[in-house]
């Protein structure tokens, strides 16, 4: 993923900028709009800047920016997620998972926003499928995405990716190619927008300091055809129910809170962005049957 969650609200502020200069809605083409699929699923990766990868034997969910971590997942996990920010848009995003399994789908609204002597809306939707097999501490995944565009323009597309990630008790390391093979998106007015190759390296450790009491740590560094595209990392403590974490990704910070408890978990985070001001994320996961065991 790139920059995750600031790349995202950054491209869509250049749209809401450049819609109220266009002659028409229909020639307004954001470039790579399609990172709307970076979002991340969870607040608890949103909170540390979007790294998304956990040594946690809770839902796999956590890893769901990495399709091989569905190969872990312990249970039968739903989850909703809804966005705040983005100067007044909001977006809401459902997900399910089970052994092996992890499906998520997004939409964004702008709501209708008025621009000079016209009225301007974005709309958009994506989907995300992760299937998954481990070898004890081994895994691998392929991800299979889909963007579309419903206003200002229609327009589909869709990418695989391939992963694999290596998951032991106090560390996780993970590579990830995206884009391996991809569809453009064709818009109806003949625009088309390519996916990008990228390979994302991530790690993670968490360290028990005392009883109820753990620290944990992620990374991630994204290259592309130009070398390094972006770094991000972020940090949480649990004491007990209780998690808390930080995140930065080399422009902004993001903050979260917590409250694990067995079977669900309800989690917070909140950005502030240089240009669309504060973003908040709430998601609620509720986690059924440990199925793996």
């Amino acid at each position: 993923m790139t920059k995750t969650w600031f790349l995202f609200t950054a491209l869509l502020g250049v749209a809401l900028v450049a819609a109220g200069a266009v002659e028409a809605a229909d020639s307004l083409f954001p470039e790579h709009i399609a990172a709307v699929l970076d979002l991340p699923n969870d607040a608890r990766s949103a909170g540390m800047a979007g790294v998304g990868l956990s040594t946690s034997s809770q839902s796999a969910m956590w890893g769901s920016s990495h399709p091989a971590f569905a190969a872990w997942e312990p249970s039968f996990a739903v989850s909703s997620s809804v966005y705040l920010g983005f100067a007044g848009i909001t977006a809401a995003s459902a997900g399910v998972a089970a052994p092996g399994f992890q499906a998520s789908f997004l939409q964004l609204d702008s709501g209708i926003i008025q621009g000079e002597g016209e009225a301007f809306r974005f709309l958009a939707q994506a989907g995300r499928l992760d299937v998954a097999m481990h070898i004890d501490t081994f895994a691998v995944g392929l991800r299979a995405k889909g963007y579309a565009a419903r206003q200002p323009s229609f327009g589909l597309g869709a990418a695989l990716d391939v992963g694999v990630a290596l998951r032991m008790p106090r560390f996780a390391f993970a590579g990830l190619v995206e884009n391996v093979l991809s569809l453009p998106i064709a818009y109806g007015s003949g625009h088309v927008e390519s996916w990008s190759p990228k390979v994302c390296l991530l790690s993670a450790i968490s360290i028990p300091l005392a009883s109820g009491l753990s620290w944990a740590t992620s990374g991630k560094v994204v290259l592309d055809a130009d070398g390094f595209s972006a770094v991000a990392a972020g940090t949480e403590a649990w004491l007990g129910p209780i998690g808390l974490r930080a995140g930065y990704d080399g422009e902004s910070i993001s903050m979260g809170l917590s409250l694990q408890f067995p079977g669900y978990g309800f989690h917070i985070a909140y950005t502030m962005h240089a240009d669309l001001g504060a973003t908040y994320m709430a998601s609620l996961e509720v986690l059924f049957d440990n199925l793996a065991e």
